[in-house]
C-alpha cells in the first residue's frame, strides 16, 4: 500500500510531461486534416498548443493573435494571409502547420520555429524548478517497505509544499485507499512543521503550484521565456529578435536588487548557453533585429540599436528606438519603461 504513494506523484508529473514535442508533431503527414491530427493527439493524452493556449494565452498565443501585435512579430505575421493564420489556429500545432504550408515562403520558418520553441522551453524550466530529482527513481528501486517509506516521506514533503491541492486531487482520483494514505502523510507533515516552525508556518502552503519559485530561483530564464515572443503590450520587440550580445546588454541595465543574479551571468556567452539549454530559438539567427542596447543616463531610457541602422552604416539610429514597456518580476520593477 505504501508503495503507491510515489505513484500518485509520478502520474501527476506525467500529466505535465505529456505535452507534445515540436519534433513529434512536425512529423505528422501534411495531408492529415487538422481535426484528425487534433483528435489523435488528444486521444493519446498529449496536450496540444491550443490546450496550453487556454491555460496561458499570453505565453502560448495563436498565430492570428500575434498578427494583431503592434511590434515586429505582428508586422511579420501580417504578411501572411489571414485565412492561413486562422487555419493554423485550429491545428494541433499551429507552428508545425505553418512550416509545412507550401504557400508560405521558407523565410518565415525561422520565426515559426522560434515561436514553437517557447513551449518546450517553458516545460524545461518548470521541470528544473519543480522536479524531485532522483527521489521517484529511488522509490521505484526500493527493495524494502522501510526504504520505500523513507523516500516517500521526502518526496511527499516537496510535492505537498509546491501544490497540496493538486496532490490531493491526484489522490482522490486514485481512490479511497490512496486518499487515506495522503491524509496520513499530510497530518504527519503538518505536525512536524508546526513543531519546528509554529502553527502559522504549517498553514502557509500553496494549494496549486505557482511561478514564484521560478521567479526567485531562475529570474533570468523566467524573464527570457515569458518575453521571448513579445515584450509587453506596447510593441517592443520580444527577446527572440535580440542578438545574444544585445540580450546581455539589456539584462545588465536592469535593476536586479533582491534577486540572486551574478555579474558573471550577464555576458553573451552565458546568455547563449542559457538560451541553448532552454531550447529557445531566435526569429533570425544570422540577422537579429536588435543588435545593441544601452542606457541613456540623461533620460533614464533604454535605447535599442537595430539591424536597419547597421545596414545603413549608422552606429546608432537617429533617434534610437526605446524600450517602452515596464519590466517587473515578483512585484519588483527591473525597468520602469520609457516616459510616454
Amino acid at each position: 500500500m505504501r508503495r503507491k504513494a510515489w505513484q500518485t506523484g509520478r502520474k501527476m508529473q506525467q500529466r505535465v510531461a505529456r505535452a507534445p514535442s515540436v519534433q513529434e508533431i512536425s512529423g505528422m503527414k501534411r495531408d492529415e486534416s487538422w481535426s484528425n491530427s487534433d483528435h489523435r493527439a488528444r486521444d493519446s493524452g498529449r496536450k496540444t498548443w491550443r490546450d496550453w493556449h487556454e491555460t496561458n494565452p499570453w505565453l502560448f498565443p495563436l498565430p492570428s493573435e500575434l498578427a494583431k501585435d503592434p511590434g515586429p512579430i505582428g508586422v511579420t505575421m501580417r504578411r501572411i494571409p489571414g485565412e492561413l493564420l486562422r487555419d493554423a489556429d485550429r491545428c494541433t500545432d499551429s507552428w508545425a502547420d505553418l512550416c509545412a504550408n507550401r504557400f508560405i515562403p521558407r523565410g518565415f520558418h525561422g520565426l515559426f520555429r522560434g515561436c514553437a520553441s517557447v513551449l518546450p522551453a517553458a516545460l524545461s524550466l518548470v521541470h528544473t524548478a519543480y522536479s524531485r530529482g532522483d527521489l521517484i527513481e529511488r522509490a521505484k528501486r526500493s527493495m524494502t517497505e522501510t526504504e520505500c517509506e523513507a523516500v516517500n516521506r521526502k518526496l511527499f514533503a516537496g510535492m505537498w509544499r509546491s501544490g497540496a491541492g493538486l496532490l490531493r486531487d491526484g489522490a482522490v482520483q486514485e481512490g479511497p485507499e490512496m486518499l487515506s494514505q495522503f491524509e496520513e502523510y499530510e497530518a504527519r507533515l503538518l505536525k512536524m512543521v508546526a513543531k519546528q516552525r509554529g502553527k502559522a508556518a504549517s498553514s502557509a502552503r500553496s494549494d496549486r503550484p505557482t511561478a514564484d519559485r521560478l521567479r526567485r530561483k531562475h529570474p533570468l530564464r523566467y524573464l527570457m521565456v515569458t518575453n521571448w515572443l513579445r515584450c509587453g503590450c506596447l510593441g517592443d520587440p520580444g527577446f527572440m529578435f535580440y542578438s545574444d550580445n544585445a540580450l546581455a546588454d539589456l539584462f545588465s541595465v536592469f535593476d536586479w536588487r533582491g534577486f540572486e543574479v551574478a555579474a558573471d551571468d550577464l555576458n553573451s556567452e552565458q546568455i547563449e548557453q542559457m538560451r541553448g539549454r532552454l531550447g529557445l530559438r531566435k526569429a533570425n539567427e544570422k540577422l537579429p533585429l536588435v543588435t545593441g542596447v544601452r542606457m541613456n543616463h540623461k533620460t533614464s531610457v533604454i535605447e535599442l540599436n537595430t539591424q536597419d541602422a547597421k545596414i545603413a552604416r549608422y552606429e546608432w539610429p537617429k533617434p534610437p528606438s526605446q524600450l517602452r514597456c515596464r519590466i517587473e518580476l515578483s512585484g519588483r520593477v527591473l525597468f520602469s519603461g520609457a516616459h510616454s
